[in-house]
């Protein structure tokens, strides 16, 4: 079992505005709204959830709306999600209905 399963994920919760940069080894569980950058293992940016800034992660889920580069190892952007900016990952999946625009490079290891 990894260190990431053994924690219970941070939360920012839909009421939560966060202004400045975030740093975990573990999982965030994003429904509010962050400004500024995010460097986590495994980020969840749930439907309510906005992200403004860059976004550095092992795993990343995207389902609300990301204004900002992302650089991911997986990279999965759900229906509805809407991402502005450049990607940079080794594995990507996207959903139909997903909302994206900027430059792509996926470049498998």
């Amino acid at each position: 079992m990894n260190e990431i399963s053994q924690n219970a994920p941070s939360l920012i919760s839909e009421d939560l505005t966060i202004d400045g940069n975030m740093e975990s080894s573990g999982s965030i569980v994003v429904n509010g709204t962050v400004n500024g950058n995010v460097s986590v293992a495994k980020l969840s940016l749930e439907v309510s959830g906005k992200i403004k800034g860059n976004v550095k992660a092992d795993n990343a889920e995207l389902m609300g709306v990301q204004r900002g580069k992302v650089q991911a190892r997986l990279l999965t952007i759900h229906s509805g999600a809407v991402l502005k900016g450049a990607v940079n990952c080794e594995e990507l999946t996207v959903d139909s209905g997903a909302a994206i625009s900027g430059k792509f490079r996926v470049k498998p290891k």
